[in-house]
């Protein structure tokens, strides 16, 4: 018996629609893997940029830290030379004779430590609002971190929901295909 050539063909017609349901299988397998790696990466991206916030807003903290601390060391050796300028100023005024524990001495003493004692705090106000700027940075760079996680975590949420739709046609699609392929081979071969 020889081969009848003809038969090939209704094979492939009786195969088709297998092939043509894994085709569209794997299609919505690829737009379901496609969507989750987009998301990943939509994720990852701002998981970097959280990083990067994260480690400005502890530079922003040690700034101000450090800027406190400078201006304290600052108000601290101001402190030092109005010190050596009152050890000056007693001598000078013991050395002209001048009683210093009364009178014009004692007025220009207070007069210099009084000066001298609010430019301090004003050095330490500088210090202590450079520290809340830092601060304030800091908590600003945190919020902006969280955000943005909290953004991509819902990007990415609906990127897969947008793959899962998409997959979800597909497969719709790939059903009615093969349905009506199945349909069409049947009658031709009066299966139905």
């Amino acid at each position: 018996m020889a081969f009848d050539w003809g038969n090939v063909g209704k094979i492939f017609e009786a195969v088709g629609p297998a092939i043509s349901y894994f085709a569209g299988d794997k299609a919505a397998d690829a737009a379901k893997d496609q969507a989750s790696d987009q998301a990943d990466e939509v994720e990852r991206a701002a998981q970097a940029n959280a990083e990067i916030s994260y480690r400005d807003a502890e530079t922003a903290r040690r700034i101000g830290m450090n800027a406190m601390f400078e201006k304290n060391a600052e108000a601290g050796l101001m402190y030092k030379q109005m010190q050596k300028l009152l050890s000056t100023q007693l001598t000078r005024f013991a050395k002209s004779g001048v009683a210093p524990s009364s009178g014009s001495p004692v007025t220009v003493m207070e007069r210099t430590t009084i000066d001298i004692g609010r430019d301090i705090q004003n050095i330490k106000y500088q210090g202590q609002t450079a520290k809340a700027r830092g601060a304030d940075l800091e908590a600003r760079y945190k919020l902006l971190a969280k955000a943005g996680l909290r953004d991509a975590a819902a990007t990415a949420s609906m990127i897969e929901e947008a793959g899962d739709d998409r997959a979800t046609a597909i497969m719709w699609n790939t059903w009615s295909n093969t349905a009506k392929q199945i349909h069409t081979v049947g009658e031709e071969y009066n299966w139905f």
